[in-house]
């Protein structure tokens, strides 16, 4: 597994452990904002890891 996608991934599930317990308003929507920032950047990784495996193929 590519290491970018690996980070990516931990930092999601971090993000989503980190909601469940945070109270302040304030905090949650940072930590929603940077959730959905690595929500983003996961997709476009997965998307450019599917793109090379298929000119891989060819």
């Amino acid at each position: 597994m590519d290491q970018c996608v690996y980070v990516a991934q931990m930092n999601i599930e971090h993000f989503r452990r980190k909601l469940l317990t945070e109270q302040d308003e304030k905090t949650r929507r940072q930590i929603i904002q940077l959730l959905a920032e690595e929500e983003a950047k996961l997709v476009t990784l997965t998307r450019s890891s599917d793109k090379n495996f298929e000119k891989s193929k060819s």
